[in-house]
C-alpha cells in the first residue's frame, strides 16, 4: 500500500517537474518570439515611384478655319506654326484678304472634324464615335482656290484638351482636379490636369487639360500617350504601418531603448498597399495657426510593420500608457 502512495507522489513530482520545465520554454522562447512577431520591424528606404500607362488620346481645341469667299489665286503671308496675333491679314484672295479674328497657331492642315472636336463639345464626344471617324488631314495652301475652300485656321494653344477611356477599375484610382505628367510622341513632356471623368458604360472618359506648348498641336487629333499619374520620390511605407492616434497620422519608429515612438507623417501618394511620405520634416498647415514645421521619419528608420498591434498601448507621445 505504502509502495502505491510512494509511486503516486513520484509521479506527481514527475509531472509536476515536467509542466515547471513547459513553462519556462514557453517564457524563454515562445513569449520572445510572439512579441518579435507583434513588434517586427522594416528599414525606411527612399524609392521613386512612377504609375503610367500608355493611351490613344485625342486632342480637343479650339480652332478657327477661315473659308475663301471668292475665287482667285492665293497668296500667304505666313508659314506653318506662326503664332498670329488677333486681326492679322493672314493671306489673301485675288484682292480680297483674309484676317483671323482670334488669335492663335496657324496651320494649314485641317480633317473636317474640328466643329466635334471643340472644349464645348467635350461631354457629348463618345469612344464608338470617335473610333469611327477618319483622321487623314487634308493640306490647305494652295496657289488657286475656289469660293467655299478652306484657307487656313488659327488653333489656340493657351488651353487644350486631351481625352482618353479606361475601364472603371483604373477610372476609380484618379481624381479630379488631380496633376499629370503626360508624354507625347515619346519625346514631348507636358504638365496636365484631370478636370472630368465622365462614366460612359462600363469605361470612363478621362479628360486633361494643358496650357503647355506643343508643336504639334495644329496639325494633329490623334497621339500615343504615357500618361504619368504617379511620379514621387519619398520614403515608402506598407499602409498596416500607418494609424491614427488623436487625428494624428503616423507610424511607430523604434528608439535605441527598444521601444517605439509615434512619428506623424505626411502621405504624398498612394500606390496600392503602399504609401509615399515626406522625409526628415514637412510643414503643417493648421487653420488659424501659423504653418508649423514637423519632424518625421528619416531614411533608415526602424518601422513598426503592423501599427495598430501598438496603437492601443502607446500614446501619441510614443510613451506606454499606464
Amino acid at each position: 500500500m505504502n509502495d502505491k502512495i510512494e509511486f503516486k507522489r513520484f509521479v506527481l513530482r514527475v509531472s509536476l517537474w515536467a509542466l515547471a520545465v513547459l513553462v519556462v520554454i514557453l517564457i524563454v522562447y515562445c513569449i520572445p518570439n510572439l512579441f518579435d512577431a507583434l513588434t517586427s520591424t522594416y528599414s525606411a528606404s527612399y524609392e521613386t515611384v512612377k504609375v503610367s500607362d500608355t493611351q490613344k488620346c485625342y486632342l480637343v481645341k479650339d480652332e478657327q478655319i477661315v473659308y475663301a469667299e471668292n475665287t482667285g489665286t492665293a497668296s500667304y503671308g505666313f508659314g506653318e506654326g506662326t503664332y498670329i496675333r488677333k486681326y492679322s491679314q493672314v493671306c489673301s484672295v485675288g484682292d480680297r484678304g483674309y484676317s483671323t479674328t482670334q488669335p492663335g497657331t496657324l496651320s494649314y492642315t485641317v480633317d473636317g472634324l474640328e466643329a466635334y472636336f471643340i472644349p464645348e463639345n467635350i461631354g457629348n464626344i463618345t469612344q464608338e464615335a470617335v473610333e469611327e471617324f477618319d483622321y487623314t488631314m487634308q493640306q490647305l495652301g494652295s496657289e488657286t482656290v475656289n469660293r467655299g475652300d478652306p484657307l487656313f485656321k488659327v488653333v489656340d494653344n493657351k488651353e487644350w484638351y486631351l481625352i482618353y477611356w479606361v475601364d472603371s477599375k483604373e477610372g476609380g484610382e484618379l481624381k479630379d482636379n488631380q496633376e499629370v505628367e503626360v508624354v507625347l510622341d515619346e519625346k514631348t513632356k507636358i504638365q496636365a490636369q484631370i478636370i472630368s471623368i465622365y462614366s460612359q458604360g462600363d469605361d470612363f472618359m478621362v479628360v486633361l487639360k494643358s496650357s503647355d506648348y506643343y508643336a504639334s498641336l495644329p496639325t494633329q487629333r490623334v497621339v500615343d500617350a504615357e500618361v504619368i499619374t504617379v511620379n514621387e520620390t519619398g520614403i515608402v511605407l506598407d499602409a498596416d504601418s500607418i494609424v491614427n492616434v488623436d487625428g494624428v497620422t503616423g507610424v511607430y519608429v523604434k528608439q535605441v531603448d527598444g521601444d517605439f515612438k509615434f512619428v506623424e507623417v505626411d502621405i504624398i501618394t498612394f500606390i496600392g498597399d503602399k504609401r509615399i511620405v515626406r522625409a526628415n520634416t514637412f510643414t503643417k498647415n493648421v487653420d488659424g495657426e501659423d504653418p508649423k514645421l514637423v519632424q518625421t521619419i528619416k531614411l533608415y528608420d526602424e518601422i513598426l510593420k503592423k501599427g495598430e498591434n501598438l496603437s492601443k498601448n502607446y500614446n501619441k507621445g510614443g510613451d506606454k500608457d499606464e
